[in-house]
């Protein structure tokens, strides 16, 4: 198995509503030797006020200075628009260079979501990935 390379302080977080879903996350954690910066954290839904249902406020303490999010979740079966949350909660906690990969982008929901994004918090440059639900990556554009 190679090496993995990292920055240190380096640190991926998975927040996981699904106890299913969390512990599949935390035995290919284990199993890639990857336990040092990576970690899993239970997240049930909840309702937040003037954003929707999102993860668990408690699962965010200590997170700042995102510099990758990965949007793949709530499940679309939790409501529509599920993710659209994700921006409004987390916006102030990314990195000034962050980037944001929004899963399943073929679907109506999250073609809705990003749209709803790009409405309340500006411009994002969009790279398609052609991957089986479709996937892309979103980056503000550079000042200068």
């Amino acid at each position: 198995m190679a090496a993995h390379k990292y920055s240190p302080g380096t640190k991926v977080i998975a927040l996981e509503s699904s106890e299913k879903y969390a512990l599949r996350t935390e035995s290919l954690i284990e199993a890639h030797g990857l336990g040092s910066f990576a970690e899993v954290r239970r997240a049930p839904l909840e309702e937040w006020d003037g954003v929707g249902t999102w993860y668990s406020r408690d699962a965010l303490r200590g997170i700042s200075d995102i510099d990758l999010l990965f949007v793949d979740g709530p499940p679309e079966s939790t409501g529509p628009l599920a993710r659209r949350p994700a921006m409004r909660v987390l916006h102030d906690l990314l990195s000034s260079d962050a980037v944001i990969i929004m899963d399943d982008m073929k679907r109506p929901d999250e073609q809705a979501t990003v749209a709803s994004w790009r409405r309340e918090f500006g411009p994002l440059i969009e790279t398609e990935f052609d991957v089986e639900k479709g996937a892309s990556l979103f980056a503000r554009p550079s000042e200068g």
